[in-house]
């Protein structure tokens, strides 16, 4: 199966190498993702010859992958660990005290952020087009 390099280290520490887990924003990343469905968008894929099998599983960023399979560098076995972020995601986690606090995040690219409510939809692609 496809991933990134820290979705490698994550399914080597949970041994799920066969079948790695992705953060649903890693994965919108990579192109069609379909948000409202949390899948890959299929029909679309196979339509291109896309080779899906090797599409990896998804899941909400931070969510428990799995538990650690060995004592590593002093970290016990069967800790748990989380599905891999990007690095947005990992600094605003990282930098938050609070939920109801926002991050200002600046480089070489820059992005504020906060944490939604439980339950927050997104608004569909559709419904943020504009008639002209």
């Amino acid at each position: 199966a496809a991933g990134t390099v820290m979705d490698l280290l994550v399914a080597t520490l949970t041994s799920q190498l066969d079948s790695p887990l992705m953060s649903e924003q890693c994965a919108a990343s990579w192109g069609f993702y379909d948000w409202d469905q949390r899948q890959w968008e299929m029909d679309k894929l196979r339509d291109t010859s896309f080779p899906c099998r090797f599409l990896p599983r998804t899941g909400p960023a931070a969510s428990v992958a799995g538990q650690l399979q060995w004592t590593w560098h002093g970290i016990r076995t069967g800790t748990p660990i989380t599905i891999a972020s990007g690095d947005m995601q990992c600094g605003v986690y990282g930098a938050m005290h609070r939920k109801t606090q926002a991050v200002l995040n600046i480089g070489t690219s820059a992005q504020v952020a906060c944490i939604l409510p439980k339950g927050h939809q997104l608004p569909s692609a559709s419904s943020s087009s504009s008639s002209s």
